[in-house]
């Protein structure tokens, strides 16, 4: 506008003051190509868009992050069917529990994370707090000691609620205590199979 001295009326093309398109485009019709070469697709239809670049830096990072991304998949999958940090433990069963009185006292409602909360992680963490009890309740609270106080042993199928962490392993009941204890080395073949059978779900 600055190379006009007088815009004129607006509304009259024939007095107004008009200037060139530096850029011409097309504006009307159907837009064949994209900037880039590529052609038009719509959104979300699925349609492959191929590109003319044979840029192999660009193709070096494409692979590059599919691998990065089928590892993490495989390593997330070795996580969750793992067995080995069951390994030195066998079950003792199923113990009632008392909220005044806790049957193991050595650490009470272990922090495992919210949610996250397995036998066998319970297992782990008491074991690496050196204590040879471990328990788990009510899906999602962690005992550890290293005797059970107060308590006796009530029928197995009282234990029968799922982990919050891992819902094929057995978390005890209401008040009710899966009792895991760290094995000798003459634990016997029938403590390993009975410790195996609770963790997931299954009363012998």
């Amino acid at each position: 506008m600055d190379k006009c001295a007088d815009a004129g009326p607006i509304n009259d093309s024939s007095d107004s003051c008009n200037i060139a398109n530096l850029v011409p485009e097309k504006i009307s019709g159907v837009l064949e190509k994209l900037p880039g070469n590529n052609p038009p697709t719509r959104w979300g239809q699925g349609e492959s868009v191929s590109s003319s670049s044979s840029d192999p830096e660009s193709t070096s990072t494409t692979t590059s992050i599919l691998s990065a991304s089928q590892a993490l998949s495989t390593t997330r999958t070795q996580v969750y069917t793992t067995d080995n940090s069951v390994i030195g433990w066998s079950y003792l069963g199923c113990y009632s529990d008392n909220e005044s009185t806790r049957a193991l006292t050595g650490i009470q409602f272990a922090d495992l994370g919210i949610g996250n909360v397995t036998s066998t992680g319970c297992m782990e963490y008491c074991g690496n707090a050196g204590f040879s009890l471990a328990g788990t309740e009510y899906a999602g609270q962690c005992f550890c000691g290293d005797k059970i106080e107060g308590s006796s042993k009530i029928a197995a199928n009282e234990c029968d609620m799922k982990c919050e962490g891992d819902t094929s392993q057995i978390c005890g009941g209401s008040l009710a205590l899966s009792v895991f204890e760290k094995a000798t080395k003459s634990a016997s073949k029938r403590s390993r199979m009975h410790f195996l059978q609770h963790v997931h779900g299954k009363h012998v």
